[in-house]
């Protein structure tokens, strides 16, 4: 079988003619975001979303959505006129930005007071500002505000902000951890494979996968005799390109680096499962050695953890592959880290290409 295409994402179903899109609908991600300029959760929010898009780049689209909390907010509302006052002139995004990164300076002030702050930052964005409070108190901005609102309300919405991807609710945290993640799952789901792969190996034969990391090469020996399913799929997978551009995704020190999941959070996988393949021998009584992390029967896929000291209550629970023969010495040296919950760093360990070949019998 060969790696299901990666087809460009089709969010015409669920755009809206009203729309504001940073980015191009057609990247693989589109976040659709419903939020009030004067809520101090969204203006965190739309920190986080410029933060992924940086990261993740055109891969990813925001599309936003105004959901003014006139109720509770006293320019709320005005604030939503002012943004499409501003579309009017080509810069929705410009004032979205500086009403969120600038939120402290107008959202106590009285509503004429506003009207002072909105007039000085479009002067400052270049903008026509007399155009701008001209039009914002247009009567057509005036009911695009209100219908924000009520089509809000019947959409069943009560707070802010909410945040779908690719057109499904997302319930997680709002926040960057939470959000990478998922965005991050989302674009592994391209790369994934419908089912199993053909034999790629000779079983029983030994094949050495080195990982090309930014600290060095990372080589690991592996023994189809014991394993020749997983084996079979971790050299299909490094053929494929799965393992390059990969990070480490938890590293517990003294315990045990995990890796095989592009995503690098920890729940990605190749997109098929198979069986456990365990034997008596399969022990983890030193550091190096390698083995597919499962979460219960039949569920062997890409991730693997190498062991970096003895592991005892792992004999007999995990498949074990093979054995690390150079870099274990990188891979002793990394901080703890959780994909989860990435820091400004990055990663401590990238493998930036995997190469695989098979070795002669009787080859160490």
């Amino acid at each position: 079988m060969v790696a299901q295409p990666a087809t460009p994402h089709d969010a015409s179903a669920y755009l809206l003619p009203q729309d504001h899109v940073r980015g191009s609908a057609q990247a693989p991600v589109v976040l659709v975001v419903y939020a009030d300029f004067q809520c101090p959760g969204c203006a965190v929010l739309a920190q986080v979303l410029a933060r992924l898009q940086q990261e993740f780049g055109p891969q990813v689209a925001v599309v936003y959505r105004h959901f003014p909390l006139a109720a509770d907010n006293d320019k709320a509302l005005l604030a939503v006129q002012a943004a499409e006052a501003a579309a009017q002139q080509g810069a929705f995004w410009a004032l979205h930005d500086a009403l969120y990164t600038r939120q402290d300076e107008w959202a106590d002030l009285s509503p004429d007071a506003f009207r002072a702050w909105l007039r000085t930052t479009a002067e400052e964005l270049g903008l026509d500002a007399d155009r701008l409070l001209r039009e914002m108190d247009d009567p057509a901005r005036v009911a695009q505000a209100q219908a924000a609102w009520e089509q809000g309300r019947a959409a069943g919405l009560a707070a802010v902000p909410v945040v779908f991807v690719n057109g499904r609710p997302y319930t997680g945290p709002p926040d960057y951890a939470g959000l990478r993640a998922v965005v991050a799952l989302a674009l592994l789901a391209q790369r994934q494979f419908a089912s199993c792969p053909p034999w790629v190996i000779e079983p029983g034969r030994l094949y050495r996968l080195t990982l090309q990391t930014d600290r060095g090469p990372v080589v690991m020996a592996l023994d189809s005799s014991e394993a020749p399913q997983a084996v079979n799929s971790l050299v299909f997978l490094a053929q494929q390109g799965w393992f390059d551009a990969m990070p480490v995704y938890r590293v517990e020190p003294g315990q045990a680096v995990y890796w095989g999941d592009p995503s690098g959070t920890g729940y990605g996988h190749a997109g098929y499962f198979f069986a456990l393949e365990l034997q008596p021998t399969m022990r983890y009584d030193a550091a190096g050695w390698v083995g597919l992390v499962n979460e219960g029967p039949d569920t062997n896929s890409s991730r693997f953890f190498i062991t970096l000291g003895p592991r005892p209550a792992w004999d007999g629970r995990f498949t074990r592959v093979g054995r690390v023969v150079q870099g274990l010495d990188i891979l002793q040296a990394l901080p703890a880290w959780d994909g989860l919950q990435p820091g400004a760093s990055g990663p401590p360990l990238v493998a930036q290409q995997a190469q695989v070949q098979a070795l002669a019998e009787g080859a160490p």
